[in-house]
């Protein structure tokens, strides 16, 4: 029986998050946690029940709750994905129409502070650093991630956590062995919350460590999954990734290092000493504008001299 338009209003968030996911191909461990996390809370909701009242409260909540703005704001981004792309998909309007609430809604609580973007991040890895966290991975023999295999590449690649691990990883039927080009796909995008998909080169040379120029191909090579080449190229869990970076960097006293640094450091290391332009650089990185990959580009005084 077609659907009217009147019916739309009884469908609940949770019906629409459902169709949303069933259409996508891929997503990171960060925004399936995030979901399910709006699903729980705003599941039981009719379309036409979500008010810019009941999102301001649920915005309120949060951050009273001590959650940061940045990660509140983060909350309302992917709200509003699964309230725009799952109208779309099943041709809901209320669904559309309470994600033109959201987007007032958010206005007004970036005013009040309830929400804000993250602090912008200039922290790079020094050698130091790095060849302190290599010695204490090697020595965790029995550990079945290959942490500084994922460092490596990360820096050697520009690329995210959520893209290189987890259930929106790269895998080996995006990879193009005699050309050296690796599809990723889902990409994030500033313009449209679906994302992209971007064929990479997979460059050597830009990145030394220990007087070591760092293989991407090689490190793809070494894994376990390389003896079948099919399906995920690294099947870790980004969770677990970001644990381990965590207790590593704890006992070595390295202060206020993440992973998504290491997409800083090696964005920087494209420029300087590795000598790419910004549209090389981009091809990379995925950035579509200079403003968003300045945001990534951290160069050292001392790296100029080189």
């Amino acid at each position: 029986m077609h659907k009217t338009k009147g019916e739309d209003q009884f469908v609940t968030y949770s019906t629409l998050h459902d169709q949303y996911f069933a259409g996508l191909k891929q997503c990171g461990d960060t925004k399936k946690k995030v979901c399910s996390y709006l699903k729980d809370y705003w599941g039981k909701y009719r379309l036409a029940e979500i008010t810019a009242n009941k999102i301001s409260e649920y915005a309120r909540k949060r951050h009273d709750g001590g959650v940061l703005p940045s990660t509140v704001l983060t909350d309302l981004v992917y709200f509003g994905v699964v309230l725009r792309h799952g109208g779309l998909i099943t041709g809901n309007e209320e669904a559309l129409r309470a994600r033109d609430r959201l987007s007032g809604t958010v206005k007004a609580l970036r005013n009040a502070k309830i929400v804000s973007e993250s602090r912008r991040r200039s922290r790079r890895p020094t050698e130091e650093e790095l060849l302190k966290l290599r010695d204490y991975f090697a020595s965790k023999t029995r550990d079945s991630v290959p942490m500084w295999d994922l460092i490596l590449f990360g820096i050697v690649t520009c690329m995210r956590l959520g893209e290189i691990v987890g259930l929106g990883g790269i895998v080996w039927e995006d990879f193009e062995d005699n050309r050296k080009l690796l599809m990723v796909r889902g990409r994030k995008d500033p313009e449209d919350a679906s994302g992209f998909d971007m064929t990479i080169p997979l460059l050597t040379g830009h990145v030394s460590i220990d007087k070591q120029i760092i293989d991407p191909v090689e490190i793809m090579r070494r894994q376990r999954s390389a003896a079948t080449r099919r399906g995920r190229i690294f099947p870790h869990s980004e969770n677990t990734v970001t644990y381990k970076m965590s207790v590593a960097c704890k006992k070595l006293h390295i202060e206020d290092l993440h992973f998504h640094d290491l997409r800083h450091d090696g964005i920087s290391r494209m420029f300087v000493p590795g000598g790419y332009s910004i549209p090389e650089v981009a091809a990379v990185s995925g950035h579509k504008s200079w403003k968003n990959l300045q945001r990534y580009t951290q160069i050292r005084p001392e790296e100029l001299h080189r």
